[in-house]
């Protein structure tokens, strides 16, 4: 697969399988998804921290275009609960797509939410994402640091 189309499954796959969400919820969460990395479609895939062509830094032009799901509390602006899981799913997925980019950005998540959402088998590119890669006896309750 190309990093286009690995960035896109893993970012559909964890909305698809790992959020604890209401079905309208994780319908809208993956609009977003896909909308955002649809954008992307044709161009040379760079990691979350680095400059793209057209769009600048790709951690900017999220926060840019997501803009309107940012929230006022105790006077900062922050992520809403709705903004962080779509960033953790394109963040996600861009780093397992550009694994020599990654920056390891998004915790919270276990080997049991990737076998979830490969049940099928981890693909190559997972497995050996990892420093250590992940082996057929790692515990899902252990956790991953994307």
């Amino acid at each position: 697969m190309e990093p286009f189309e690995i960035w896109m499954d893993f970012a559909t796959k964890m909305v698809d399988k790992v959020f604890e969400v209401t079905p309208e919820r994780r319908a809208k969460i993956r609009e977003e998804v896909l909308d955002y990395i649809e954008r992307f479609k044709g161009f040379p895939v760079v990691g979350w921290d680095d400059e793209h062509s057209d769009a600048g830094y790709i951690c900017d032009h999220f926060d840019d275009w997501f803009e309107k799901y940012y929230i006022k509390k105790n006077g900062e602006w922050e992520q809403s609960k709705f903004l962080r899981d779509i960033a953790c799913a394109v963040r996600a997925g861009l780093d397992i797509a550009l694994p020599d980019r990654a920056q390891g950005g998004v915790l919270g998540f276990s080997v049991g939410d990737l076998r979830a959402m490969y049940p099928e088998g981890l693909p190559d590119y997972i497995v050996n994402y990892f420093d250590l890669p992940l082996t057929a006896d790692a515990k899902d309750e252990e956790p991953v640091w994307l």
